[in-house]
């Protein structure tokens, strides 16, 4: 009996130990991503790059509020088929969006809103932003 209570002491021991070590190497790994130092070549464009062609439309847009429906034609996110891979990935997106403007501007690009009308559906209000110069 004391015999499985030290193994089980052990073990745990040993995982908490092991999920620390890694919890820290990824919290490394992350900051050095997102600080971009010099040999590291992640610059804003590196990370944000991809998000290019839709903050030039949502640019056009500033200070409108758009439903699910013109934000997925926005996103291109009309040919897919799937309902929840549509949420997902619009997510994503609004998530990357913000992240940018955050780090940027210290405020949202979008922020979501509920729709007085129609409490079930939701708006995506565009605050005013300035184009960075790698997307212009």
């Amino acid at each position: 009996m004391y015999v499985l209570i030290a193994v089980f002491f052990g073990a745990g021991y040993a995982l908490g130990r092991f999920q620390h070590e890694r919890e820290d190497s990824t919290a490394t790994t992350a900051s050095t991503y997102v600080e971009g130092g010099e040999g590291q070549g992640a610059t804003r464009e590196d990370q944000f790059g991809h998000l290019k062609p839709i903050l030039v439309a949502l640019h056009v847009r500033r200070g409108q509020s758009l439903d699910t429906g013109h934000m997925d034609a926005l996103m291109e996110l009309d040919d897919i088929l799937s309902e929840e891979t549509k949420r997902s990935r619009r997510a994503r997106m609004v998530s990357d969006l913000n992240a940018w403007a955050w780090t940027a501007m210290d405020k949202p690009v979008l922020t979501r809103v509920r729709d007085e009308d129609d409490r079930r559906r939701t708006l995506y209000v565009i605050d005013q932003f300035d184009l960075p110069p790698w997307a212009s």
